[in-house]
């Protein structure tokens, strides 16, 4: 904005060496966003490892039996899945493949989330339901290519694990 009148004060520079965002054109938050964003979804990705790790340790932590309990622990996947998705509100179909016996786990946050585990030529291999908020893990068996579609309220999320129960300790 320019100041016309003669006698019109000058606007103040504020910037202090920063770089000025104009916030008429956004120039300026386009590059903070750009630079921040990367730093949020690793936070937000840390902090839902973090939950699930503390969910499953609970989860161990009340087997009563030692064998049991170990079995638990050994179950947890600490590293990263082998893939992952999400979405909110509304329908998604994705192709998943899988090398050797695999786990999906699907979070949802809200209502209803309704979908599917196809075969690639569409036959119904599993129906994927959640009434309100929670987790659903389903295992798949057999590697192969598979589709998953999923239709949501709310925010959802999958990931896809190797099944460590079936290690046998044989190559």
């Amino acid at each position: 904005m320019s100041n016309s009148h003669p006698n019109a004060m000058p606007e103040p520079d504020n910037t202090r060496g920063r770089r000025a965002c104009d916030h008429r054109t956004g120039s300026g938050w386009k590059h903070a966003t750009t630079r921040l964003l990367p730093a949020v979804i690793a936070t937000l990705s840390s902090s839902v490892a973090v939950a699930e790790l503390s969910e499953a340790l609970s989860a161990c932590r009340a087997v009563t039996t030692d064998e049991a309990r170990l079995s638990c622990y050994d179950a947890i996947a600490l590293d990263a899945p082998t893939a992952s998705w999400s979405g909110a509100n509304g329908s998604e179909t994705f192709p998943i493949a899988v090398d050797g016996p695999a786990s999906l786990r699907i979070r949802h946050d809200d209502a209803v989330l309704v979908g599917s585990l196809n075969a690639p030529d569409g036959e119904l291999l599993r129906n994927l339901h959640l009434a309100g908020p929670g987790t659903l893990r389903t295992r798949i068996s057999e590697s192969g290519s598979y589709i998953v579609s999923i239709s949501a309220t709310g925010r959802w999320d999958a990931r896809l694990d190797a099944d460590p129960s079936n290690n046998t300790g044989t190559p």
